[in-house]
């Protein structure tokens, strides 16, 4: 998947808000940072970092790979990103506590305690993180009949399969960050299950409404809505 064209942080914001929000008013755009780290976080950008540490008990610093498995550094990179996007979409977290934290640089430095009966301190830090950027292209940009992204190819006329293409993959992608801003200002809907999926539905298509844009069908997104309750509801209880 990934392609080595890494990126570095300011540059992902800047390509994730032309990918996500081309055509809209620089006043009425919203932030990207919780999409891209959400998307890094589901496995669909690849990052990488100039260093990645874990600090020991003595204040050791070690490369997070010079012991770990493959799996295991996987585990420290996705436990570090979770903590980052869970900041920045404000969904709360808990213990953690960020000695150092640039999203200019892409630089963090947090700890946090383990829930397990030990409670193991965690200290983590990530200087220079990067994303893949053929990764972050494929995840957020429009796509012609050719795979060709034409966020990024000035001039393209694509035939009309792609057009159509484009035009679903720019709704989604509209869609997908006014959810995002829904759960950053008013939280995780209370409930279990299906519980609040409806209103969040409904606060989406209005914020989208308000600017002029037709929201995707309810039966359509619905899925999607219930998959992200589904993920964030286990990780706050």
């Amino acid at each position: 998947m990934a392609t080595s064209k890494w990126i570095n942080f300011r540059e992902a914001q800047g390509l994730a808000e032309e990918l996500l929000w081309a055509g809209i008013p620089v006043s009425q755009r919203r932030p990207v940072l919780a999409s891209l780290l959400w998307h890094a976080l589901q496995g669909g950008i690849a990052v990488t970092g100039q260093r990645w540490e874990r600090v020991g008990d003595y204040g050791q610093r070690q490369s997070i790979y010079d012991d770990d498995c493959e799996e295991e550094q996987d585990i420290w990179k996705r436990r570090l990103i979770d903590l980052i996007y869970r900041r920045v979409a404000n969904l709360g977290i808990g213990t953690a506590k960020f000695d150092h934290y640039d999203l200019q640089t892409g630089s963090f430095e947090v700890q946090y305690t383990a829930r397990q009966k030990d409670g193991r301190n965690y200290h983590f830090v990530v200087v220079g993180m990067q994303f893949d950027r053929d990764d972050l292209v494929r995840c957020l940009g429009g796509y012609g009949a050719t795979g060709t992204s034409l966020a990024l190819v000035k001039n393209a006329e694509p035939p009309t399969p792609g057009l159509e293409l484009k035009r679903l993959s720019n709704a989604w992608h509209v869609w997908i960050a006014e959810l995002v801003h829904q759960i950053h200002v008013q939280g995780i809907p209370d409930g279990i299950g299906s519980q609040g999926q409806g209103e969040l539905i409904k606060a989406i298509a209005d914020a989208l409404a308000e600017r002029g844009i037709e929201s995707l069908s309810r039966t359509t997104v619905q899925p999607v809505v219930q998959a992200v309750l589904d993920r964030l509801r286990p990780a706050e209880n």
